[in-house]
Order: C-alpha cells, then sequence, then structure tokens
C-alpha cells in the first residue's frame, strides 16, 4: 500500500520527464521536445530540454535572456521558479519560447499524465496552453 501512495504522489507532481507537443504552425500536433522538471536547491521547480526533437541541433534565440542566447537547445533551462501553490497546481514561474526569447509567466497545473502548461503576460486569462505527457 506504501508504493502504490509514492506513485500516486509522484503523479501528483510535475517533476519527471515530459513529452511537448507542439500547438502551432508545421510542428502542430508532432512531438517537439522531452523536458525533464526537477526540483532545485531552493526548492522551486525547473525544467531543462533534455532531448530536442523538431529541431535537435537547435539553439535558443538571440533574442533569449541573459545567458540562454544563442545557447543549444539540448540542455537548456526553459523553465523556472514555480512554487507549489496546492493540490495539482505549480505558479509563480516563467518558460521562455527558445524560438522567439520570448519570456512568459507560467502555471503548471498536473491532469494525471497530463501537464497543462500555461504560459502568459500580465494575467493568466490571456495566454496560451499547451498539454504535455509525462514519459517518467
Amino acid at each position: 500500500l506504501g508504493s502504490i501512495t509514492v506513485i500516486q504522489a509522484q503523479n501528483n507532481t510535475p517533476v519527471g520527464v515530459w513529452q511537448t507537443i507542439g500547438d502551432q504552425g508545421e510542428n502542430k500536433g508532432k512531438v517537439t521536445s522531452h523536458i525533464r522538471i526537477y526540483e532545485a536547491s531552493n526548492g522551486t521547480l525547473v525544467g531543462t530540454i533534455i532531448q530536442p526533437i523538431s529541431n535537435p541541433d537547435g539553439k535558443c534565440h538571440a533574442d533569449c535572456p541573459g545567458r540562454l542566447a544563442n545557447q543549444p537547445l539540448k540542455g537548456l533551462t526553459i523553465m523556472w521558479g514555480f512554487k507549489h501553490a496546492g493540490g495539482n497546481v505549480w505558479e509563480g514561474g516563467s518558460i521562455v519560447d527558445p524560438e522567439d526569447g520570448t519570456v512568459y509567466s507560467c502555471k503548471l497545473t498536473v491532469e494525471g499524465n497530463k501537464l497543462q502548461v500555461r504560459g502568459f503576460v500580465g494575467i493568466s486569462l490571456i495566454g496560451r496552453t499547451q498539454t504535455w505527457v509525462r514519459l517518467q
């Protein structure tokens, strides 16, 4: 019974490996990357591209913030600062779009083996949600 509780607890957190699915343009409906989300030493969640699929040799756009600019996508930290807001929600984080360098505020909601990733500017009502699928 204890191991079942641990598995359920792990499934209620974004920590793990996620498959991203494109929602616009030529990558719409296609797997675009694998992201590992983990807990940083300060207790917040961070996400790193472990496998860029749609653009394996790509780099973060020149307009990406600070040291992210022009860095290879593989190993790139694209999300940071998420804190548990209660239940299955993590808020207060940011995510960068490596294709254009835009940084968005971001909210994560775990729904079983799916992760709703909501990027927005200002208030979360104005933004876009991607659905990622858990691999691990």
